[in-house]
């Protein structure tokens, strides 16, 4: 073996260890994203009228009471039909979920 030159094997070792550093660095980034991602749900829900009902139920609170703004929201209009709806059929719960009503029962669901 000639001086200051690798063999095929060592070529070999060694990129596959490049390979794999390279592997892990990705998998730490990608990590690092869902940690910031799901960080960021959890920050907004607290945020929002179900998160406050949360923490108020798990600090032993009996009564929780939250503001809307009327004037911000928007109204969820259905179409008048026999049975049906302009939209294809819908179930009662895809109805309910939607608009004031939704986070009513998201605040009411939190305890």
């Amino acid at each position: 073996m000639p001086l200051g030159r690798k063999t095929e094997e060592e070529k070999a070792a060694r990129s596959a260890q490049k390979q794999a550093e390279h592997q892990a660095k990705a998998h730490q980034k990608q990590g690092a994203r869902e940690a910031k991602a799901r960080e960021k749900l959890r920050t907004s829900f607290y945020a929002s009228p179900a998160g406050l009902a949360r923490l108020a139920f798990e600090s032993g609170a009996k009564v929780f009471q939250y503001e809307a703004n009327l004037m911000a929201m928007k109204a969820v209009v259905r179409p008048i039909g026999l049975g049906s709806s302009a939209m294809g059929k819908e179930t009662l719960a895809s109805r309910v979920s939607r608009g004031p009503i939704g986070m009513l029962n998201a605040v009411c669901d939190e305890g």
